[in-house]
């Protein structure tokens, strides 16, 4: 087993500060503190819908960090798309722009749903999440959908027939495998809880999404290098069957996480363990990210992907 790429996503305030005063020439540094007050950064496609934006004189944003946002049209007119994709935006966890408001602004010209932005990982995340739609989707999971589908489009692993998501819940990972772009036929959501399953039913985002009531341990799944198996809740599932029933050679996207020494199905608390406990014909992608819960204590989220 040889694995061939060891992810890491977060990137360090100083580092983001850095690029930022690279591209922002008149970057004044009492505005430091807008990137050094969050720890952690990630980078990613986020929606446009979510950056607030500032296009036209009508536009009134109350700006948090006190400056004068003044959009130079020249300015805009000289962006092309390749600029908007290879530099990304700066923004804050409320949507507010720290760098590249006329990156942002063209974006939106160009008729563009997503950009390359910078944002900030909060720290008080809680993965504690109630069994609700809305605890599904709590922003450490969100988080953790999107490492793991991320990582796929850099792996090139973005092209299947199938997809299975074992113990899949209210079916939230569908969304961002729709989101990201990673093309397939079907995407099979399976789920212990007919509750869970119904609520995909009828809330069902597209016609190749399916939900399936069933015990992932004892589910037959197709097989091949076309398909691919993805379980974020391992942590969650007794492996009674389900990853031995996974045919050799299937693309496996796998993640974990430690500090649940009361949860009698967590098995796997170090990422060590972890990578053994699902072994691989080839790996390619072990990594870990650092989280904190609201009750203030570490975690680390596991992630495994690679071919069985």
């Amino acid at each position: 087993m040889k694995a061939k790429e060891i992810v890491q996503e977060s990137y360090l305030n100083s580092e983001v500060l850095k690029y930022v005063k690279k591209r922002h020439k008149e970057w004044h540094p009492d505005l430091d503190y807008t990137v050094m007050n969050h720890e952690y950064w990630d980078l990613d496609r986020v929606p446009l819908s979510m950056v607030k934006v500032v296009d036209s004189e009508d536009d009134v944003i109350q700006d948090p960090y006190d400056r004068i946002i003044d959009i130079d049209p020249d300015h805009v007119d000289d962006i092309y798309r390749q600029d908007i994709e290879s530099k990304p935006i700066v923004i804050d966890h409320d949507g507010y722009i720290i760098d590249g408001n006329h990156r942002a602004v063209k974006a939106k010209q160009l008729g563009m749903t997503h950009i390359p932005a910078y944002y900030p990982i909060k720290q008080d995340i809680n993965e504690d999440s109630p069994d609700t739609p809305a605890g599904s989707q709590t922003q450490d999971l969100n988080l953790g959908k999107l490492w793991l589908c991320r990582c796929l489009k850099r792996l090139g692993l973005d092209k299947f027939k199938k997809i299975y998501a074992l113990g899949s819940w209210y079916g939230s990972i569908a969304q961002y495998i729709l989101d990201r772009n990673i093309a397939t036929k079907s995407i099979v959501l399976i789920d212990i809880d007919p509750k869970n399953t119904d609520y995909v039913k009828q809330n069902r985002l597209n016609e190749r999404v399916h939900a399936i009531t069933a015990d992932c341990n004892k589910v037959k799944l197709d097989s091949g290098k076309k398909i691919l198996v993805i379980n974020t809740s391992t942590n969650d599932m007794l492996n009674e069957g389900w990853y031995d029933n996974i045919a050799p050679g299937t693309i496996v996207a796998l993640q974990g996480r430690d500090q649940q020494w009361d949860n009698e199905e967590n098995l796997y608390q170090t990422l060590e363990a972890f990578d053994s406990a699902f072994p691989m014909s080839e790996t390619y992608c072990l990594g870990e990210l650092p989280l904190t819960c609201a009750e203030g204590k570490d975690y680390l989220r596991f992630m495994k992907i690679g071919a069985k």
